[in-house]
């Protein structure tokens, strides 16, 4: 189970807390035999199913992508850059895009991440020039 957020946490308790208020006074209106005492009632129920429905969707909204499968993906990607590196020798950003299906950004990203430890080397500085090859 993953922890929510402090902006999910308020806005999910908030609703429980309103239901149990609502609930509270609605049973507290039926013990007084009140006419209306089914609105609070019903509304408290209706606050607190949405309380709690809120709550499973922040819990479980974050527990579908976990950051396993992310690191996963992106080490997946690195695997199919080594391996054209070791069948190509070189590497142009545009070349990682259409190997991954990457944005210009990302691609850009991973290959850095890459240079950082220490698996390929940048060569050239900047624009078209710029491929990578294997350290």
């Amino acid at each position: 189970m993953k922890i929510l957020s402090k902006k999910e946490f308020i806005i999910s308790h908030s609703f429980i807390i309103l239901g149990l208020v609502f609930l509270s006074i609605g049973i507290y209106l039926c013990f007084e035999n009140y006419f209306l005492a089914w609105i609070p009632l019903i509304g408290g129920l209706w606050t607190l199913f949405g309380g709690l429905c809120f709550t499973a969707i922040f819990i479980f909204r974050k527990t579908i992508k976990p950051e396993q499968n992310l690191q996963t993906t992106k080490l997946s990607r690195h695997q199919k850059a080594i391996q054209f590196l070791r069948q190509n020798k070189t590497i142009t950003n545009n070349q990682y895009q259409k190997l991954t299906a990457l944005s210009d950004s990302y691609a850009t990203r991973d290959l850095q991440e890459l240079e950082n430890i220490g698996v390929i080397e940048q060569v050239g500085k900047t624009g078209r020039n710029v491929f990578y090859q294997l350290k």
